[in-house]
């Protein structure tokens, strides 16, 4: 039953070169892409949408977008590696 209450979330990301400062460009091209999302998250999610006056896929893309800017993470340092734990030691 526990799957039963996930929820499915299917969101298209949008993929622009340059990483740039949400301009309205037009997207280079758009892919569908699904995630398994909590029923807490998709209320979240939606009710931040609504008031931002966006969709959830342009909230979505504007949260990861602006964190992207904060943190120095573009494209090409993208990879599948987590970043190391605050308290790890090299």
């Amino acid at each position: 039953m526990a799957n039963a209450t996930r929820l499915l979330l299917n969101v298209t990301a949008v993929y622009r070169a340059p990483l740039y400062k949400h301009n309205n460009m037009a997207a280079e091209k758009t892919i569908p892409v699904s995630y398994r999302v909590s029923p807490r998250f998709k209320v979240l999610l939606a009710a931040a949408a609504a008031r931002e006056h966006r969709s959830m896929t342009n909230m979505l893309e504007s949260l990861l977008f602006e964190y992207c800017e904060q943190y120095g993470v573009d494209e090409s340092s993208a990879t599948m590696e987590p970043a190391p734990s605050k308290g790890a030691t090299t």
